[in-house]
């Protein structure tokens, strides 16, 4: 025949529960054989009444119910604010000014320099060829490279071109002027050449030693309006990178409080 007891004891901050069994074929004349469990849990420290016990159960899932809010929101403004910077990667104030006179291949031209924006650059005067930075077109004696060139030539010649210039070593070998071009697409951004080409399929991606990242690249880039040379960040931009920067450091004061 089996027996049992249960004992349970309440202390404030502490739940105690003690159990206790006899089993079938003990001898009853002296203390059976007994197994004792003791839980522990937090509690809040109450007067035993039943709604003390909901209000504490209703503020803890609230708080931590605020806690993971406050968190999610701090990680969304932190990605959105990345997203605002990477999305606007803007080329860098343009360097150089030229009209495209000529398409050698499908990855470089030919441009007579019309304006020079950087002191570095001054002696860039004249006819100049440009080696588009960081990628590859297929070679002139394939039907590819062929392409590549008479898509090139129908996009940019005769027409205004704005380069950035690559500042670590300014030209290749067969001294071409290893750049960036932008093209005028409207009146408030510029096309990026160079990416447009890896796009359309006419060339591809090739990361050579120099200060450009083409995975940080844009298609479009914004006019600062500045004769049409592609800048910075936009203020407003800035402004509200600024203004969720405050918010996120809001929300962390709100959270050590």
């Amino acid at each position: 025949m089996a027996a049992g007891v249960g004992v349970g004891v309440g202390v404030p901050g502490v739940g105690v529960g003690v159990g206790v069994g006899e089993g079938e074929g003990c001898d009853r004349r002296k203390n059976a054989p007994a197994t004792i469990r003791i839980s522990t849990s937090r509690a809040p420290a109450m007067s035993g009444n039943l709604s003390d016990a909901k209000t504490y159960r209703r503020d803890f899932i609230s708080g931590r119910a605020y806690y993971f809010l406050s968190l999610r929101w701090e990680r969304i403004l932190v990605v959105f604010m990345l997203v605002l910077v990477f999305s606007a990667q803007i080329a860098e104030a343009t360097e150089v000014i030229g009209r495209t006179t000529r398409v050698i291949d499908g990855d470089t031209i030919e441009v007579e320099i019309v304006e020079v924006k950087k002191e570095k650059y001054r002696n860039l005067t004249g006819a100049k060829r440009v080696r588009f930075a960081d990628i590859n077109a297929p070679e002139l004696s394939t039907p590819e490279g062929q392409r590549s060139k008479e898509f090139l030539a129908s996009l940019l010649t005769g027409k205004r071109v704005l380069l950035d210039v690559d500042d670590m070593k300014v030209t290749d070998k067969y001294n071409r002027i290893v750049a960036v071009v932008f093209l005028e697409h409207n009146a408030t951004h510029y096309l990026n050449v160079n990416l447009f080409l890896v796009e359309k399929g006419y060339a591809a991606v090739r990361d050579y030693e120099n200060e450009f990242n083409p995975s940080s690249w844009a298609l479009y880039v914004r006019s600062t309006g500045d004769q049409g040379a592609a800048g910075g960040i936009p203020m407003e931009l800035v402004a509200l990178i600024a203004l969720l920067l405050l918010l996120f450091l809001a929300l962390i004061v709100v959270r050590v409080r």
